[in-house]
């Protein structure tokens, strides 16, 4: 009887943070199809010191990081919905799948802050080649 109980509980825990990863899919796709983040006064959207410098900025910042957040989004549940197939552990799955989605946001944040200085100026316009 005990471990039939705990089987659920795992499956119980592994469905929540599935839909949690569901639910952040759909809210990047929401922000990239209704265009929440199109102005810099939002609340939503990529906030660093070059995607401020202007409109051209911003929306290049975020257009790129929620197309590839979402696609991150995509391949983090991937990683958990197989793990815990495989293993039958949610733990486990959560941790592999939480790791690669940290490490993942903190790369394209620095990545894309590196092409935002890559390819404008401080005053936010286009480098001149």
């Amino acid at each position: 009887m005990e471990i039939k109980y705990i089987e659920n509980q795992s499956f119980g825990i592994w469905f929540i943070i599935t839909c949690a990863y569901l639910l952040l899919i759909l809210l990047s796709y929401l922000v990239i199809k209704k265009k929440w983040a199109e102005k810099q006064s939002s609340l939503i959207g990529f906030r660093t010191i070059m995607s401020f410098r202007s409109d051209i900025t911003w929306h290049f910042a975020n257009t790129h990081f929620f197309n590839v957040f979402s696609k991150i989004s995509i391949i983090s549940l991937l990683i958990h919905v197989v793990y815990f197939s495989v293993t039958k552990n949610p733990e486990q799955a959560f941790v592999y799948s939480r790791n690669f989605y940290g490490i993942s946001f903190i790369l394209l944040v620095v990545l894309l802050e590196v092409i935002l200085i890559y390819k404008f100026n401080w005053k936010g316009e286009f480098r001149k080649k």
